[in-house]
Parts: C-alpha cells; structure tokens; sequence
C-alpha cells in the first residue's frame, strides 16, 4: 500500500517540472504524413511498429518507412495494434486489419466495424474494442464475433483473470462470462492498467487518474490532472509510473511526481506535449507517440548532447576547444567566444560566460587554447593573450605575460601549461617557446614576469619555435611538441633531446610511464628513454586522419578525432565508435560524472564510457528499405526477408537502406561495405547506414557488410545479400548466335554493296549513254518534223488557193484530197513529234495568208465527207462575213481544227450536231465550235485543256493531249481558247478568239519571217480570259508542271528539291498543289512521269527501258509497278497496244 500513500500524499502536492533531481533526455523523432503517433510496439528483430493517422510506419533507428497498402481501401487512423509472431493486428478507424511483416501485405479481418481503439492479445484471442462495442478474432477459426451485447465505443481492455475490465465512453464496466455489468464510474474512460504489484487497476479519464480495486469495485481519486485528458498509461522495470496526457509526461518515481514539457528552447525536452500512447521495449526504453511524432527515453543512455543554450541559458554560441572540471565541481568550457564557467547545486545552477566585451566578467581575448588545474585546484586559462588565473573569491580572471631575460620572447600565445613538484609552471607559446616559471613568483609580480629558463628555436634548444604540447613523463623529464618535432627537456641539467622530427597532434602520459603521441593518420607509443614502443598507422579515405585528443582511461588509450574514436587495448587490438557530427574538437574525462565530454560546436557530448567500450560490433543487421532507380522496390516479400535481389538491366541504381535498430544512433561501431564481384574496395559506410550503387552492370554480385576494427581491419561479417542483375536481352546468348549471323550477313553485305554500286555505275553509264542517244533521236525528230510541217504548208496553201478558184469537179476532188491527206500527215507528225515535245511544237514556222471563211468551210466539208464514222452527225458552219483574209501559221491553224472538231466528234451523240460558226469584230476573229448533244453529262472545262490531266480511257488518252497543243498553237498566233460546258443543252463549246491582222502584226507575220511565242506573252493570253484567282492558280499550276519537266529524266528528283527549285516551304507547296490537282506533291511527280512515259510509249521512238530512264525511273521492276497502278497493264502491252493501233489509223487514213 506504500504506492497508494504516496499518491495520497501527492494529491495535496503540487506537481513541479522536472529538475535536476530526475534527469532525463529524450531523442525526439519526428513522423512524416499526419505525424501523430497513436500506438507503438516492437516485433522480434527490434523495430519499431507505429500506427498513425495515415497509415502503418517502421522506424529502424534511422529512419521511419510508411509501409503502403496493397489494398484498394488501406487501413488509416489507426489507433491500436498488437503484435504476434510475424503478425501486427491493427486497429483502424475503417476496420480490423492484419499485417504481415514478412510478406508486406494487409489484409481487412472485420470490415464492419469502426474506430476501434484498443486490442488485446489473450490466448488465441484478440479482444477488439471499437464503436460497436467488444468484439473477439479468433486467431485459430480465423472469424470474429461479438464478445457482449450493450457496450459501445470502447477506449481500453484490461485482462482481469477469466473477465475483462474494459473502459468506455459512458464507463467502467466488466465482462465476465459474456455479460457486462457497469462498474461504479459512468464518465469516459481512455486507459486501463494493472499494477500487478499493488493488485490494483490505474484508470485514466478525462481530467483525472484514479486506482481501481476490482474485488471491490472500490474506484479513487489517485492525481488530480486539472483537467488534462489523461491518454497512455505505463510501468518501467524499475516500477516507475508514467503518465501520457495532453499536457506532457507525468512521471511517479521515487515517490515524487514530476511533469516533462515540451521547451523550445532546449532540444533534449520532449517534442510535443500530447502523449498519445507509451511503450517500454525489453531494453526498457521508453517510447513515447506524441501529436508531431515520437521521443525516446534510453534506458541506459551511451550518449547525450547537451547544447550551450540549455547550459548556459544564454544564445551565444562557442567552438570549444577546452575543458575542464575542478575539485568544487565546476565545469569550465574555453573556445572561440570566451570561457564557460558551469556549476550546479541544491539551490540553483549558475553559468558565467567570460568574454572580451564583457562587463563583470571579462577575458582579454575571447580565444580560449587550455584550461588547466594544478595541484594547487587553481584553474589557469590560456589565451592568445598570455596566461589567466582564476581568483575563486572574486570570480575575475588575473591576466599574466610571462617573458624571457630579453624580453623579446612572451608566452602571448600560450597553448599549453604544466606545474611539476617545484611549483614551476612550463608555459608552451605558439611562435616563442616554452618559458618556465615559479608559481608564487609568477602571482607576486601581479602581471608580468621573467622566465627563470626559456627554452626556443633560436637559443638552440628546442627544434620548433611553434610549441602546441607539453607533457611530464614518470621521471618528471617535460616532453615538448612543436613544429620541429618532438623534444625531451630535463630540468635538472636542462638538456634537451631530439626525440622524432614529427610533431605531435596530442600527447599523453599514462601510467605506466609511456608517452603516447598522435599525428595524422597514425598514433604512436614511446618508453621513458624515448625509443618507439608501437606504431598505430591508420587507413585513411578521403581525408586525413587528425587526432584531437589522447585520453587514458582503465588502462585503454581513447584517441578521439572530430568523428570517431579508436580505443587501443593492451594486447594492441584497437577498436573504433562514431561520435556525434558536431565538429567536436575537444575530450576530457569527468571523474565526478564517470563520463567523457566532448566539445564541439555550441554543444558539449557526454559519453558512458563504460557502455561505449562495450559496443556490440557483431549485431547482425536488416534492410528495412531498397529503393531501385528512385522508387521503393516492390516484392512479394518484405525486404528484411530478402535473401537474393534479382533486377533487371536497368534497374542498376540501388539504394540499400540497412540499420543495426539502435535504439540512438548518435554513437555506434563502425562498418564497411563492399559489392564483391564489381571489383570494388571496401568503403565505409555512412553513419545511417545507407549504401548507394548506381550504374551496376549485370551480372552476380553479393553485397557484404563488416564491422572493423580502429585499424580498418574486418571483423565479423553482419550481413550479405545476394544481387543479380540480368542482361539485357541483347547481350543473352540468343542475342550472340544471332550477332555471328549478322556479322556473316554484313559481310556478305559489304561485298553485296561493292556488287551493286558496281552494277549501278554500269546502270548509271548505260543510262547515260541512252539518254544521250535519246536526245540525239529527239533532236532529229524536231528537226525531221519543222521540215515536215514547212513542206505541209506548200501543200495546204497552194491547195486552200485552188479550191477557191472553182476548179473543175474532178479537180476539186483531187485538190480535196490532197488536202486531207496533208491534214492527216500534220495529224500523225503532231502525235508522233509534238505531244512528247509541247515546246518543239512551237518551233518557228512559215506564216501564210489565207481566206479564214473558205479554209474553215472546206475543213468542215471535207472533215464530214473523209470520216465515214461520223456520218450519223450533222455538221454546219456559218459564217458572219464571207471572207476574211488573215495571215496565219497555216499548219497550226490545220492542227487546231483537226483536233477541236475531231475531239467534239467523238464525243457527241449519234444525231447530235457539230457547228462551226464565224464571227469578227472591229478587232478580233470569233470562231466557235458547238457540238450537242453529249455522251457524258458534264465536262470538267477548268482542266479540259492540261497537258497531264488525262483520263485512263484509252479512246481519250491522245485527245486530252492533243487539246493541250490546240490550246498552245491558239496561244502562239496570239489568240486565246475557251471551253464552256451547257447544262441545259448537255452541249459542249470552244470559243477561239484571234487578232485580226493590223500594221504591226503585218510587219510580225511578212511572209518569209518567222514567230517566237514567249513564255511570258502565253501567259499574258491567257489572262484575258481568266479571273485574278484563276489567273494566279494557272501560273503557279504552270510553273510547278515547268519544274517537274525540267528535272523529269533525274531519278533523284523529289518533293524536297521541288521545294528548293521553286523557293517554297513544305506545307504551302502541299496545299498549293492538292488545291490546284487534288494530288499531293509526291502523286503530282509521279502522275506527270507517267503521262510523259505514256505519251513517249505511245509514239513507239523508244523502247520502254529508254522510256524508262527518260521519265525518271532507274528500276524497271518499280516503273512498271507504278505504270500498272495507273493504267491497269504493263509498259511493254501498253506500247503493243499502241503499235496495234497504228496500221488500223493507217489503212483508215488510205481509205
């Protein structure tokens, strides 16, 4: 019943934050997500299980892992779990879950319940206290069930023998046998625990905290919490009660109450004030889940930081590099920023902080190099300002400069001090040397003082006039290190002697008489006549090693570096701790405390010296996180259970995520790492215990982590994982056969190449060849047909003059058909030479003057008798003037007619009519052609009249054609040429609208001289007639059909070049084209070559493998794919067809 006394006493007590009669430092953890920690609880291997609002967490010491649900519903707010083997149930706000550590999935037990707030393993059974009441998992019939009916929104279940407590919103009650009976509280009740050794129940409630006598049902009063919601209840081993409220931890030990707040001004309190949930772990370490995360209270702490601030209570801040403690327990810290005086007592403690701008208590110069305590327990600071004492009864520091006879040597800059049995003080000054003087005569000058004995560099004596260090050995010979190395003094016979010319970093003098020196990279050990005892050199990584500090503690030499610290053992063994990263840059061992301190920046370390040396090397560890590439690495396993990683190629950058589950992780052994099978070293790893590979190629690899010793040696391996990453697919053995036969194929290439390039240079000079030949042939037959059509036009001429003569009938016949013939001989010369050749047929020509009336008579006459096809046709010609002379390109003239009233005539409808009618104005020759009806409804007359718009019928190849010379032969004599289509009449018309001869034109046109038709006065013709958007569409129409032209017989001509030729971007080009062809730019070149092939294959000049390169195509197989795909049969049939047709156009031309 003690317990219960002293709780009655503390109810008349006033709870008062925490002193310094109950310590406690806590190592504060912050949670990402919604942060509040609800429940924790550790599995088997020592990590740490938390449940929060978003989610299930996994703290390993370094870092807390959010383990994300494979469910499409996860489980959230989660308010309670409990642990079993390889299972966590969890409590959730939507349902019941299980968690399986080694699989990493969720599974939803009970999705019908909601906020449950408490669980309770017993047996096979874990109670569940939710919303709706008690409920039981059987963890063996895997099913839930509802424990008793009438209970609501249950916070807490305590194990009462056989029954239950259980603590509710509305109460107290107990569950025994299935039925409930209320208890003698009817509040809310948040927390139930046992109390074992006092055989009671503490219950926590919303402003209080009572014990519970359940044999009774007995419920008081035990702390009033003025209202604070009392949350988390908990026994440490020592029997110490703690209390989770919303106002902080309240502590009962030692029968006194203290309460634990946050303070922003001191790291080492508690993060938050709200304590939702306690858990003590079997090292009896305290957990405690708070609103912004967790903090942890170490049961047996290695290590503390306490900062200057929480020291001192003062915001400056100081590099220490010294420190000391004296017999009165005060605590002395000297750095950059001055000198610390820290000491604590019953009543209060206090802290003076000397410094060069201070009032009261002033220091000359704030940079502080030694404290040092002689046996006198005086306290004499070392500054860059000679050496000070500490008055104890004034608490001002006396300043003293010490000098030699000469006064031209002062310790100004005094690093290091001693006093020996003679109460001499031996003064080490950077720059000067070492000056020893009598302690009281040193005191009575008051301020200055001459060196009884100065040792430096330039009287000889010593071998550097930098001196860091001085230090006694056993036989009370005064060991100095400076920048010439390290010399022994004796001060008896003051002789000095050389002992190594490498300088010291620190010394030591242990108690066996040795003197330990440390320099970079390495430690060494001396006896007393100055021979080398051990050499200790280091392995180094990036950086050297610089050693601070030597300590001597239990017979160990502790060497401390701003990192680590190494502990050299009797036997040699050496073993190695990482210390807090706080650029620490002192050490010194308390004795009162039995700690080690540290100095670094504005914090001061203490360290367990005891438990530091005993850290355990051999903890074997767990890869709580694998991150590939980035993202968190997904398996049907949890990556602690995973004991061979395969990836894929490119899945080569890994980040290992492992830890020893410290329980603080501000000093632990030391490791090193290596990927065997990847050639690597050995490299440390990070004080987080993280490793990142990237780029590992593929291949078998292991990944293996030891623990080592102070001197870099492995020691005993704490994990391996086996790594394999597979090849890419191009690098798998099917992928190599399948190299050799592409080696093989590309060597049958290389010679396959050099076999076409030669065929094609033969391809290359054989067409050249034949284009040469082809102009050769071309350039005859131009010449061949001006020769012809000069000749038609001795015959047409005089044969137009004699029919208008009257001559006899049987003259008349004769002239008649002589008349005919050589239309039809200007036919077959204009099929053969012109249509392949539109500009040959504008080959200057012999102009004649004839009766225009009478020539366009006789042709209708004579037309309409010679074609006996055409019989069912009624031809008429009517004529305005009854002659009209005209001087004309009479063979150009014949054309136009034979192929106006030749195309009409095949084209209208047996019974249909063919006219010809003639017209003149003051200044033009109006002849229009009609024919009516027609065969087809409609003719496209925009298009009637280009070259390469010709329908695939072979009856209307050559007339389409030949429409495009008409239109160029009008145009050469200056005229123009218009077709009109007629709905109503179905009724086709050609207007041809010539100038009549004037006083110019007469002079152009004088018989012997000839006409050159510009491009330019074609076009300018053609404007007449045309609207500024026709007009615009004909010439761009014009001028891209010229381009093509131009390059057609070049196989690598291509829209690209078209584009360079006519200076024009790709997409105008594009639709430019398609608006004016409805082709686009590629169709557009092939359709031009191959209407020219046709027309050239027609004539039968050529052979198709000429025609072939005349067009532009340099493969026969592709030419005649392209031919086949626009008029349905082969190059070679085509011209067959051709040919066949011939002597049947010849007989009908003889009959």
């Amino acid at each position: 019943m003690s317990r219960i006394l002293v709780i009655a006493f503390a109810i008349f007590t006033c709870i008062l934050p925490v002193s310094a009669e109950l310590p406690m430092s806590f190592h504060n953890v912050l949670m990402p997500g919604t942060g509040t920690a609800y429940c924790m609880e550790k599995d088997e291997k020592g990590l740490l299980w938390i449940g929060t609002g978003d989610g299930l967490y996994c703290y390993d010491g370094y870092r807390c892992h959010h383990r994300e649900g494979n469910l499409s519903m996860n489980p959230y707010g989660i308010q309670a779990m409990t642990i079993i083997d390889d299972d966590i149930y969890l409590g959730c706000d939507n349902g019941f879950y299980i968690y399986n550590i080694k699989t990493n999935k969720f599974k939803c037990l009970i999705s019908n319940i909601r906020e449950v707030n408490a669980t309770l393993s017993y047996g096979n059974i874990v109670y569940i206290g939710c919303k709706e009441g008690l409920w039981a998992w059987d963890m063996n019939k895997k099913e839930a069930r509802c424990v008793a009916e009438g209970l609501k929104s249950v916070y807490a279940i305590a194990e009462y023998g056989e029954n239950l407590l259980i603590g509710a919103l509305d109460g107290l009650f107990l569950v025994k046998n299935g039925k409930v009976f209320k208890r003698n509280y009817s509040n809310y009740v948040g927390v139930i625990l046992r109390d074992f050794n006092e055989g009671f129940f503490w219950i926590g409630t919303e402003g209080n905290l009572f014990y519970y006598d359940a044999n009774m049902d007995k419920l008081q009063p035990a702390i009033d919490m003025s209202g604070n919601y009392v949350k988390a209840l908990s026994f440490d081993s020592r029997n110490n009660l703690y209390i989770g409220t919303d106002n902080g931890l309240y502590v009962i030990a030692n029968n006194k109450i203290k309460l634990f707040q946050h303070d922003s001004s001191n790291s080492s309190t508690i993060q938050n004030n709200i304590i939702c949930d306690i858990y003590i772990d079997r090292q009896q370490n305290i957990w405690l889940g708070n609103n912004v995360g967790f903090s942890m209270i170490p049961y047996k702490s290695s290590c503390d930081i306490v900062s200057l601030g929480d020291l001192t209570g003062n915001v400056g801040g100081n590099l220490i590099y010294a420190i000391s403690q004296d017999k009165d327990n005060n605590l002395w810290l000297g750095g950059t920023d001055g000198l610390i005086r820290y000491s604590e007592s019953q009543t209060g403690n206090e802290a003076d902080w000397y410094k060069q701008s201070g009032n009261g208590l002033r220091i000359l110069h704030n940079r502080v190099r030694d404290i040092y305590n002689d046996r006198d327990d005086d306290v004499w600071i070392l500054t860059d300002h000679g050496i000070n004492l500490y008055d104890k009864g004034t608490k001002k520091l006396i300043n003293f400069i010490v000098e030699n006879d000469n006064a031209n040597y002062s310790c100004r800059w005094a690093y290091d001090i001693y006093m020996d049995k003679e109460r001499n003080l031996w003064i080490a000054a950077f720059n000067e040397g070492v000056f020893v003087v009598n302690k009281d005569t040193l005191i009575a000058s008051g301020g200055k003082c001459k060196a009884a004995v100065f040792y430096g560099k330039n009287n000889g004596k010593l071998a550097g006039e930098h001196v860091y260090h001085i230090v006694p050995d056993k036989q009370g010979r005064i060991w100095v290190s400076s920048n010439g190395g390290i010399d022994r003094i004796n001060p008896h016979d003051k002789n000095v002697t050389h002992i190594s010319d490498e300088s010291a970093t620190s010394m030591l003098s242990d108690n066996q008489g040795r003197v330990w020196t440390s320099f970079e990279n390495g430690i060494r050990c001396y006896d007393n006549e100055g021979n080398i005892i051990n050499d200790y050199y280091f392995q180094k990584n990036d950086q050297n090693i610089r050693f601070i500090k030597l300590l001597e503690l239990d017979t160990l030499i502790w060497a401390f570096t701003q990192n680590d610290c190494r502990i050299i053992y009797p036997n040699g063994k050496v073993s190695i701790f990482s210390l807090p990263d706080i650029n620490i840059q002192s050490a010194y061992y308390s004795e009162n405390e039995q700690k080690i301190l540290l100095g670094g920046m504005d914090d001061l370390v203490y360290i367990d010296y005891k438990i530091a040396r005993h850290l355990d090397s051999s903890q074997r560890f767990i890869l709580t996180g694998l991150r590939i590439n980035g993202h968190s690495y997904e398996s049907d396993k949890a990556t602690a259970y995973i004991d061979e990683l395969t990836l894929k190629y490119d899945e080569n950058n890994i980040e290992f995520l492992l830890t020893d589950t410290p329980d603080s992780k501000k000093i632990s052994p030391l490791y090193s790492y290596n990927i065997e099978g990847n050639g690597g070293q050995w490299l440390p790893l990070s004080v987080d215990k993280k490793i990142t590979v990237n780029g590992l190629p593929h291949g078998n690899y292991e990944l293996v982590v030891c623990s080592v010793d102070g001197m870099g040696n492995r020691l005993g391996e704490v994990y391996r994982l086996a790594i394999r990453i597979t090849p890419p697919w191009y690098l798998s053995i099917w992928a190599k056969l399948i190299y050799l036969l592409m080696i093989g194929l590309l060597i049958w290439g290389v010679r396959h190449f050099y076999y076409v390039r030669k065929k094609l240079q033969e391809e290359k000079e054989k067409r050249r060849k034949i284009l040469e030949q082809q102009e050769m042939r071309s350039l005859f037959f131009r010449n061949l047909s001006v020769e012809i059509k000069k000749l038609l036009t001795l015959i047409i001429v005089p044969a137009e003059k004699l029919l208008g003569s009257s001559p006899t009938k049987e003259l008349k016949t004769l002239t008649e058909d002589i008349r005919f013939s050589a239309t039809q001989i200007n036919a077959l010369i204009r099929q053969a030479f012109d249509l392949n050749n539109p500009k040959n047929s504008i080959m200057n020509l012999h102009i004649a003057s004839i009766d225009v009336v009478r020539f366009c008579r006789g042709f209708i006459h004579i037309f309409e008798e010679k074609h006996p096809e055409f019989n069912t046709l009624n031809y008429i010609f009517q004529s305005e003037t009854a002659e009209l002379h005209k001087k004309i390109l009479i063979v150009r003239f014949d054309s136009v007619f034979n192929i106006l009233v030749s195309y009409l005539s095949r084209h209208t409808i047996p019974g249909g009519s063919v006219q010809m009618l003639l017209r003149q104005t003051a200044d033009r020759l109006i002849i229009e052609l009609k024919a009516a009806p027609l065969i087809t409804d409609s003719q496209n007359t925009d298009r009637l009249f280009d070259r390469y718009n010709q329908p695939t019928n072979t009856s209307d190849e050559i007339a389409n054609s030949e429409l495009y010379l008409a239109r160029e032969y009008i145009i050469s004599m200056k005229g123009n040429i218009e077709a009109t289509y007629s709905h109503d009449e179905k009724g086709l018309s050609f207007k041809i609208i010539l100038p009549l001869d004037s006083e110019e034109q007469r002079n152009e046109y004088s018989d012997g001289h000839s006409v050159t038709k510009t491009e330019y006065s074609r076009i300018e013709a053609k404007k007449k007639s045309k609207t500024p958007n026709d007009k615009d569409n004909e010439e761009s129409l014009l001028i891209i059909t010229n381009t093509i032209e131009k390059h057609i017989t070049d196989f690598d001509f291509n829209v690209s070049m078209l584009q360079f030729e006519l200076n024009m971007g790709e997409k105008t080009l594009y639709r430019r084209v398609k608006q004016l062809t409805g082709l686009t730019p590629v169709e557009y070149i092939r359709h031009i070559r191959m209407n020219r092939a046709a027309l050239l294959l027609k004539e039968g000049n050529f052979t198709v493998s000429e025609v072939m390169y005349m067009v532009g195509f340099s493969n026969s197989g592709y030419f005649s794919k392209c031919f086949q795909s626009v008029y349905e049969t082969t190059p070679t049939k085509y011209k067959q067809k051709w040919k066949q047709r011939q002597p049947e156009r010849d007989k009908e031309e003889r009959d």
